[in-house]
């Protein structure tokens, strides 16, 4: 807890960054077709 008290900003930031991440990614797979969602996981592939 001690962590948290002194780094609030930092982790709030972190918190907001993945929540935001997540959201977008839900968002996206949700709103896109099961191919549109295909080509992006092989694109990820590609790239890592």
């Amino acid at each position: 807890m001690a962590f948290i008290e002194q780094k609030p900003r930092m982790l709030y930031k972190l918190y907001t960054f993945f929540n935001y991440s997540v959201l977008d990614t839900m968002i996206f797979i949700t709103s896109s077709s099961v191919l549109e969602v295909k080509k992006y996981v092989k694109a990820i592939k590609i790239n890592d």
